[in-house]
């Protein structure tokens, strides 16, 4: 502890810059030209080439406030996990002059660490309780509603020297509290598995709490695509947006609930409940297109996520040549089209596909028709699944949605039929 307060009063002037380098450090070996004139693809991109290369997930979001591509207050500071990947990143490509220059730091703080542990015996009171980390204390009070739902949060926040934020999990901006707080609620705006917590810019503070957001069958919302504008979320009634068997929510009909459809908006729908399914065991099949005109997308695409207690089976499927974009998780392994050849994933969205994800135990082989796109497996559990999700950027259509359990038992099931 001592020895990280010394190297962080020797560094204090330079972290500017040395961040700096870090970012160009980054840029090049990321390879898609200066950060300054990337859009929110790279940031995408990015932020899954590092989380195969470190193992740790940097959201395109925390990567636009580093890069300063998002304006933040002056006071913010990448966590220090977050740094770390970037640099663990970027560790083969450290020239040895930069080796040799931590290498003489690192005498140099051997040479005056006496000295300043002698200051410090004086100038720094041992007993002082704000350098030690306690744990706050969370709890969640109640959940009001199933999409839209409300949590209500009672905390202790925990003495600590550092501002102290609350975390909802949801990607949406840390809440800082006061030590005089005792309980908040928080609105999530869309279905789903989230992880609460108390946190300083470094560290996490308490225990975390797993917040489940359901829904009353099949639902459908709309947002922007901008980063900026996602704050806002308009419900998609199925009913009217339901045609022959199909849902697709038409341009025409978007702009009806209040959307401007000259920008680029995402459709999703949801599925969430309570089950006892295995999701490591599941035959999951789908029918979608997503090929009609929207202003700004050139590759359109359409996510399908099932969520399990433990983690999650997702696919990114992308319009023909736009294969780059494509990725799939399964578990704790998340495969890139930046790094890898996903051409696999790659269709014609412009006419139906009928996708199959068939996992036995942890072995998931994906079709499309009847041809096997590709096998593969993982090894950490997801648990029980609680929900799925298909997600488009445009407006897509889904002809049917169909998930049977190993015992061939029917689960978020969807013909789309009319009422």
């Amino acid at each position: 502890m001592v020895l990280q307060l010394l190297i962080d009063m020797f560094n204090l002037e330079k972290n500017k810059g040395k961040n700096n380098k870090l970012l160009n450090l980054v840029a090049n070996e990321f390879g898609r030209g200066s950060y300054k004139l990337w859009k929110n693809k790279e940031f995408e991109d990015l932020s899954f080439a590092i989380h195969r290369r470190t193992k740790v997930l940097i959201s395109p979001a925390t990567l636009k406030r580093i890069f300063g591509k998002v304006s933040t207050k002056e006071s913010y500071t990448p966590q220090s996990n977050t740094l770390e990947a970037l640099q663990d990143f970027v560790a083969d490509t450290v020239s040895e002059d930069n080796k040799k220059d931590h290498v003489r730091l690192k005498w140099i703080l051997f040479a005056i660490i006496p000295l300043l542990l002698v200051v410090l015996w004086f100038l720094v009171p041992f007993n002082n309780s704000t350098n030690t980390i306690k744990n706050g204390q969370l709890s969640l009070m109640k959940i009001e509603g199933e999409g839209p739902t409300t949590a209500y949060f009672n905390f202790t926040v925990p003495e600590y020297k550092d501002t102290v934020f609350l975390d909802f999990g949801d990607g949406s901006e840390w809440f800082p509290i006061l030590k005089s707080d005792q309980s908040r609620s928080h609105f999530y705006h869309y279905p789903g598995y989230f992880s609460a917590s108390l946190r300083t810019r470094h560290h996490v503070v308490s225990d975390t709490l797993k917040i489940f957001v359901p829904t009353k069958g099949w639902q459908s919302l709309t947002h922007y695509f901008d980063i900026d504008k996602i704050e806002r979320y308009f419900p998609v009634p199925l009913i009217s947006n339901t045609r022959q068997g199909v849902f697709h929510a038409s341009r025409r009909n978007l702009s009806s609930l209040g959307i401007d459809s000259t920008e680029i908006v995402v459709v999703r729908l949801d599925n969430f409940k309570q089950t006892n399914v295995s999701g490591d065991s599941f035959d999951f099949k789908v029918r979608f297109k997503n090929g009609s005109f929207w202003p700004g997308v050139r590759c359109f695409s359409v996510h399908l996520s099932i969520i399990g207690t433990k983690g999650k089976i997702e696919h990114k499927f992308s319009g023909e040549g736009c294969s780059h974009y494509s990725y799939y998780t399964l578990g704790e392994k998340t495969i890139s089209g930046t790094m890898d050849d996903l051409s696999m994933l790659s269709v014609d969205l412009h006419q139906w596909s009928d996708i199959s994800i068939l996992n036995d135990q942890k072995c998931v082989s994906v079709m499309k028709g009847d041809s096997l796109l590709y096998t593969d497996s993982y090894e950490q559990s997801i648990g029980n699944i609680l929900g799925c999700t298909v997600l488009f950027h445009g407006s897509g259509s889904v002809d049917y949605i169909r998930l049977i359990d190993k015992n061939g038992n029917a689960w978020f099931n969807e013909e789309f039929n009319e009422e």
